[in-house]
């Protein structure tokens, strides 16, 4: 369970740096890709995200749990999932910070 609730808080810092990169390289002029920003807005779109995040993470330890008591074989699952979006996030935060760098030398 530890390494569950170090894995989701990766996920968590890497949402938490998306939005500060995106914050930071939007104030500079970039331009946001995500269709849900220019639907909320910037302050309501990532407010949702963060809560989006702060009630998934429970739900999935309780699934994690459940899972692995009744169901073990389910858990690599869960797992899978994880690490996807672990990839995913950190290719996205990777993503912004290279247009933000791009944005602060003037490319």
């Amino acid at each position: 369970m530890k390494q569950l609730l170090v894995a989701l808080l990766v996920l968590f810092a890497l949402n938490v740096a998306d939005i500060t990169v995106t914050s930071i390289g939007l104030s500079l002029g970039a331009t946001e890709l995500n269709p849900i920003y220019h639907m909320q807005g910037f302050q309501t779109a990532f407010l949702t995200k963060l809560a989006v995040m702060l009630i998934a993470m429970p739900i999935y330890m309780i699934t994690y749990a459940y899972l692995r008591r009744n169901f073990p074989n389910y858990v690599q699952v869960l797992w899978i999932l994880l690490y996807l979006l672990i990839g995913f996030y950190g290719f996205i935060l990777g993503n912004n910070v290279i247009q933000l760098v791009w944005k602060l030398l003037g490319v």
